[in-house]
């Protein structure tokens, strides 16, 4: 079942926005009214206590701005206003600034609407983003420098972002030829593109510990079998694409998506190299699947037709483990992962009501989440023991507000959660 559609008025604006959906995306609920959003960045100072501190002209928070965590976890931000493009990152206690490009801009506001942004192991940024202009660039300062690049128009659509083990950009984009493509960019803004599929397709990219290249694309099925996924994959070096038929009756949904819904199959590999992939079938039920040792796909039910849930991303941890975060039905949110040890197990870790907005990230300890619910904002962190607890982060944020969630470490190594304050306005 689909999540609900909510009409928001913020601040004096109605709002309509349909939270994570399946088909149907309608409007017919009253409208509510909230609070301006008040930047908020909450840092852990044991389980279950965390200071807030207030940061009300934090814009990279109440902008589109796309987060990532740097080497040793501190958060970097990135976000366009009025085509200039600024990079912030965090001290503990604020953003040092810089101006890193200059973007094509419809007006002087807000320009990012979409986009994905890594930071590699010797501290150099990758980003790859679209903005209001309907123009998709790739960021870097790979060469000491940064690099801003347009990339053809027909990337806008679908796209996404992975590195290399030894810390190169792969892009998975349409070229001008409308080919999907897994390309690179050099630093004179030359793109170099290996043709995965020889028409413009959706997909999820990775590349796994030693280099192996990895397209799951999501295609239009035969027969009435809905969308079919197709994983392309090539060893470092090799001379083609080997293809491997995933699964079929599929969903997408293109009428109801917002930057934070998950329509597109999530695929990761696993730290062994096996392929995993999150995706929801035409049925409305959603799945975690991966591949055995005989090559098969299994797959383990993550939530039926009949629920309401909405999901983080898939996250690769340090160890390996490939992990998704979900809520179930308002009440309950699980950790489903699968490792080279274990497949695939699923744990409830906590419980609520009203519960929307799930965070997710693997952290040093382990797996960090936070969400929402009717009583605030909370986390579920690991204790001493490496057991995971719930935890009230801040009871005044009633209500989630997607723009500037995110959660990394401060310089100290304590868990830091960055989210808006929101609250209804009786």
């Amino acid at each position: 079942m689909m999540w609900s559609s909510r009409r928001l008025q913020v601040a004096g604006v109605l709002l309509s926005c349909c939270l994570v959906g399946l088909p149907g995306c309608s409007g017919d609920d009253e409208p509510l009214v909230f609070s301006a959003p008040e930047p908020r960045v909450a840092t852990q100072s044991s389980n279950d206590t965390w200071d807030i501190s207030r940061r009300p002209d934090d814009t990279f928070s109440t902008y589109h701005s796309l987060f990532a965590r740097g080497r040793d976890y501190l958060p970097v931000a990135l976000r366009d206003l009025g085509g200039d493009l600024i990079l912030g990152r965090w001290t503990g206690t604020n953003w040092e600034e810089e101006v890193v490009g200059t973007t094509l801009a419809v007006d002087d506001g807000d320009q990012l609407t979409s986009g994905t942004m890594r930071v590699d192991d010797s501290g150099v940024l990758h980003a790859l983003f679209t903005t209001e202009a309907h123009k998709t660039y790739y960021l870097t300062d790979r060469d000491g420098a940064w690099n801003l690049v347009m990339l053809p128009a027909s990337a806008e659509r679908c796209y996404d972002l992975a590195l290399t083990p030894d810390g190169s950009a792969r892009l998975l984009l349409a070229d001008d030829t409308l080919a999907t493509v897994v390309a690179t960019v050099a630093s004179d803004g030359t793109l170099t593109g290996d043709v995965v599929f020889d028409q413009p397709a959706c997909g999820s990219l990775d590349v796994d510990q030693e280099g192996k290249v990895g397209v799951l694309l999501w295609l239009i099925g035969g027969g009435g079998t809905g969308m079919v996924a197709r994983l392309y994959e090539k060893e470092p070096g090799g001379p083609s694409w080997m293809v491997t038929d995933v699964l079929e009756n599929g969903y997408l949904c293109y009428e109801c998506s917002d930057p934070e819904a998950f329509y597109v199959p999530q695929f990761r590999y696993r730290g062994d190299g096996v392929p995993v992939v999150l995706y929801i079938d035409s049925y409305a039920a959603v799945y975690l699947t991966y591949q055995g040792s005989d090559g098969l796909f299994a797959r383990q039910a993550l939530a039926s037709p009949e629920q309401i849930y909405q999901f983080t991303r898939l996250h690769r941890s340090g160890d390996g483990t490939v992990g998704v975060a979900v809520i179930l039905d308002y009440s309950r949110v699980g950790l489903a992962t699968s490792s080279p040890t274990l497949p695939f197990d699923y744990t409830q870790v906590a419980e609520g009501v009203e519960m929307i907005g799930p965070q997710m990230a693997w952290l040093p300890e382990g797996a960090y989440i936070a969400f929402w619910d009717a009583d605030g904002l909370w986390a579920v962190v690991p204790d001493t023991s490496g057991e995971l607890v719930q935890s009230r982060v801040d009871s005044d944020a009633s209500y989630g507000y997607y723009l500037g969630s995110f959660i990394g470490l401060a310089p100290d190594g304590a868990p830091q959660v960055f989210y808006n304050e929101v609250h209804v306005i009786e």
